[in-house]
């Protein structure tokens, strides 16, 4: 069902683009940090602190005068890092969790400056990666812990003059990461160049 969705989002989006006779498309590329975390976990004996990771990817876009569409296809680093509590006596140990996605972020433009636009929509990811690193015990593969489909909301701003691109936005995690209530909550900044403009 999930996939199904995915497809009729990029159908439209392609359908957009071929219709719009009279827009501009550009297409080109971006990377830039991640600062992630994870809402719904409470609990007394662990403390959730935020990881910081990367993205890197191509981004698209149909401008027209004051609105544009962007969809990114972006290789993306999100996580959190655990200080966990436990036994008795009381020991405690600390936990990286690094989860690898494929995100692909269509968000809607609002130009209301020339070069500065309001940004809100969607991103769907799919989990490739999950690796737990816990201290003194290595890394572990954790990727079954995880759910492979992930949902986020996204609100940011962004500039665009002539090449140069740069946003920030937040991603707001709509569905849970895994069996629990876990999900991703991430500020993410990036920089990028207009190939074709």
């Amino acid at each position: 069902m999930i996939m199904k969705n995915l497809r009729v989002v990029i159908v439209l989006f392609l359908m957009i683009i071929t219709l719009s006779v009279n827009a501009q498309f550009k297409i080109g590329a971006k990377g830039g940090i991640n600062f992630a975390n994870v809402s719904g976990i409470d609990s007394p004996l662990s403390e959730i602190n935020g990881l910081t990771g990367f993205n890197a990817g191509v981004m698209t876009e149909l401008k027209f005068v004051k609105i544009g569409v962007e969809a990114d296809v972006l290789y993306s680093r999100k996580g959190f890092n655990m200080d966990i509590t436990s036994g008795f006596p009381i020991s405690s140990f600390s936990s990286e969790i690094s989860l690898d996605y494929i995100d692909i972020p269509v968000v809607a433009k609002l130009y209301f400056i020339e070069v500065i636009n309001l940004q809100a929509g969607v991103e769907y990811s799919y989990l490739l990666n999950a690796t737990t690193k816990i201290d003194g015990f290595g890394d572990r593969d954790s990727k079954d812990d995880f759910n492979s489909n992930d949902f986020s909301a996204i609100v940011g701003f962004g500039i665009d003059v002539n090449r140069f691109h740069m946003s920030t936005r937040y991603y707001f995690g709509i569905t849970n990461i895994n069996q629990g209530d876990a999900k991703n909550q991430v500020l993410q900044i990036s920089i990028g160049f207009w190939i074709k403009k």
